[in-house]
């Protein structure tokens, strides 16, 4: 009896060393070959490479790619194969009206269903510059502009327009120029700038720079909301027993200007590889907002939020790890 548990013993232990073996040397690497790395808005992004397993191309290996905006808003989530000379391609599509900047792409080899609970996965990590296309004026500004010259329609019509090329991003006028008071009348010599610009005697570029001039030298103002800041805040929470986080969260956020999102000093997670802070929908992170590498471990640290985050959806900070996906510690927002 003793010899039969004893060899039992034995064939247990040999076979976990053969698995573990198995699970040591299972590990596919992808290496990406693609040499373009600036796009225009619009334009599919193709990323192109191979799979290495042990110095050789490798066939038939399950890759996952994701990619997200340069505020952290993952867009893209799908997998493909490398095919039989190891290699793979993607191609992931970006809107005309995507935002530009920097995108954050990465593709990740899978393991095989039996080697899950203990190999690690391999990727490579990727920045792609998605630059904008020019905003045109619409022609209904340059009929309104014309209008206003040739005295059909008044001031206040004109400077909805410009309030217009303002809020579409057209205009850019710095917000302490922006007044709240607006003169009685505009000068003459203005409308013969705009009539030379419907006219064609002068640039759309000309035009627009003509216009922020006159802002920024208090010639002609354009009215604006006053926004009050507001305040967030919450306690994190533990993912689980493993995954642990405390500590307080708080933002001050202006929708105009933007915020900044502050941990206190008690602040302090687990150790992890890879981690970031993401403004979420949720604990699930499928629908997120990057505000960068987490600063450190433990303590006071500040991350800048961009103005055109709706913190009414995003109201969730998590302490994310990239790497594998996985939770570390949640703080609802209130």
């Amino acid at each position: 009896m003793i010899k039969s548990v004893l060899f039992l013993v034995v064939v247990l232990f040999s076979s976990n060393v053969m698995i573990l073996d198995s699970y040591q040397t299972h590990i596919s690497s992808p290496i990406i070959t693609s040499e373009k790395f600036n796009y225009k808005q619009g334009e599919d992004i193709v990323i192109s490479g191979w799979v290495n397993y042990n110095d050789e191309a490798t066939s038939d290996v399950l890759l996952r790619v994701t990619a997200a905006t340069p505020n952290g808003i993952k867009i893209f989530d799908d997998y493909t194969t490398s095919n039989a000379d190891g290699e793979f391609s993607i191609s992931i599509p970006i809107p005309v009206d995507a935002e530009t900047g920097n995108y954050f792409l990465q593709v990740i080899s899978q393991c095989r269903e039996i080697h899950r609970q203990v190999c690690t996965h391999q990727y490579e990590s990727l920045s792609i510059s998605v630059e904008g296309v020019p905003n045109q004026i619409p022609e209904w500004i340059k009929n309104n502009v014309e209008w206003w010259a040739d005295g059909i329609i008044g001031d206040q019509e004109f400077v909805r327009g410009i309030e217009f090329l303002i809020n579409q991003g057209i205009l850019v006028v710095p917000p302490t120029v922006i007044s709240d008071e607006q003169s009685d009348e505009i000068p003459d010599w203005i409308k013969n700038n705009g009539k030379w610009w419907t006219e064609g005697i002068i640039s759309d570029d000309e035009f627009l720079n003509n216009i922020q001039f006159l802002i920024a030298n208090g010639i002609l103002s354009v009215p604006s909301a006053v926004l009050e800041p507001q305040t967030f805040s919450g306690q994190f929470h533990d993912a689980d027993f493993i995954h642990r986080v405390s500590g307080t969260a708080s933002i001050e956020f202006t929708p105009d200007q933007g915020g900044t999102l502050h941990f206190d000093e008690t602040f302090d997670t687990t150790h992890g590889p890879d981690l970031y802070v993401y403004l979420a929908t949720d604990k699930s992170a499928n629908d997120f907002v990057s505000v960068g590498q987490i600063q450190s471990f433990g303590g006071e640290q500040s991350y800048i939020i961009p103005s055109d985050v709706d913190l009414t959806k995003y109201d969730n900070v998590l302490i994310w790890c990239q790497a594998f996906s996985t939770l570390f510690g949640h703080a609802e927002l209130e």
